[in-house]
């Protein structure tokens, strides 16, 4: 039986073992939210409430312009972030929300 040949291209990274796109990277995010509901009238109540968020990522790795980062902070966001439900009790079975 005759060997089937085969032709086409080969690629063969230079880097490997060592891979110049790997790199690592953590997140911590710590948030907490309160909230309260009450009556504006018979009809109509409200909730509030307030979310805190703090969060911040680290990278190790290299960036598009071959900067090298080692746990290096990247991202460092803290936000409040509140909310307000209005809700509007249409009948004793039906809510309108908003």
């Amino acid at each position: 039986m005759d060997g089937i040949g085969f032709e086409g291209t080969r690629y063969e990274p230079q880097f490997i073992p060592v891979n110049p796109n790997k790199y690592s990277g953590t997140i911590n995010n710590i948030a907490a939210y309160a909230s309260t509901d009450f009556n504006i009238s018979e009809r109509t109540k409200a909730s509030i409430g307030l979310r805190v968020e703090d969060y911040s990522q680290y990278y190790t790795g290299v960036n598009r312009q071959g900067l090298k980062y080692n746990d290096q902070l990247v991202v460092d966001d803290f936000g409040f972030f509140p909310a307000l439900n209005l809700i509007f009790a249409v009948t004793e079975k039906q809510n309108l929300r908003f």
